[in-house]
């Protein structure tokens, strides 16, 4: 999704590694999600569904205020056409898509 919004000019990351290779941000895609949604299957998975579900939305409330600090470092910088409830509803999806994997394939390995 990401390589998509910045082909469409939605967004940049202005500060990543290897920009003359890579038009999104490696580090951000290959590490930072994948721990954050590391630690979020931790805590989420210790949860009643009702504060999960609590949870996953406030975490995903917090998505445009880390993408506005992300813009004042020069991290990253927003199209004219971007809004950052598309982040919100993008994680909320990719949290509840991976929340249902994760418990898919846990039934499947207790078999």
């Amino acid at each position: 999704m990401e390589l998509w919004f910045v082909e469409k000019n939605f967004y940049t990351f202005s500060i990543r590694p290897f920009p003359e290779i890579f038009s999104i941000n490696i580090a951000f895609t290959l590490l930072l999600i994948p721990s954050i949604t590391f630690i979020y299957l931790l805590v989420a998975g210790k949860m009643a569904s009702w504060l999960r579900l609590i949870f996953t939305i406030a975490l995903c409330a917090f998505v445009p205020y880390a993408e506005e600090q992300a813009v004042q470092y020069g991290f990253l910088s927003l199209g004219d056409q971007w809004n950052s409830y598309y982040s919100s509803v993008g994680y909320f999806i990719f949290l509840v898509l991976i929340w249902k994997l994760y418990k898919w394939n846990r039934s499947i390995a207790a078999k």
